[in-house]
């Protein structure tokens, strides 16, 4: 039996959650996903991950992430970070994109997506 493992898609509203493939057991390799997230107009996006796991064999301190990550705005994350990434955008869109290579697997993250208003960045 094959089971398809939803990987991507159109996100919207106000706020939701999305995982890597399997989360929280290991995604597979050779993996490719795009969300593309939208929110009302007029207002940005907020991404916050709660948990995030993507180191490689021989990756664990290097800021390349060539191999397994997560690409938000043209910056890749990778690896397992002490604090979990927070990205947001200036806009009320945002893609967000998660790569897997054929070696080594981790076991991914969940992500949280808000709206929120631009004037209350900091």
């Amino acid at each position: 039996m094959f089971l398809e493992l939803k990987c991507g898609g159109q996100l919207s509203g106000e706020t939701g959650i999305f995982t890597s493939p399997n989360f929280p057991n290991y995604y597979a390799p050779n993996t490719f996903c795009e969300w593309n997230i939208q929110v009302p107009a007029g207002k940005s996006v907020k991404v916050k991950f709660s948990n995030f796991l993507l180191s490689e064999l021989g990756q664990e301190n290097t800021k390349d992430c060539n191999k397994d990550y997560v690409e938000i705005n043209n910056k890749r994350y990778c690896g397992e970070p002490t604090s979990s990434p927070v990205v947001t955008s200036d806009t009320n869109t945002m893609k967000v994109v998660f790569n897997s290579d054929a070696s080594y697997v981790d076991r991914g993250f969940s992500a949280r997506y808000e709206t929120f208003e631009s004037t209350d960045r900091k």
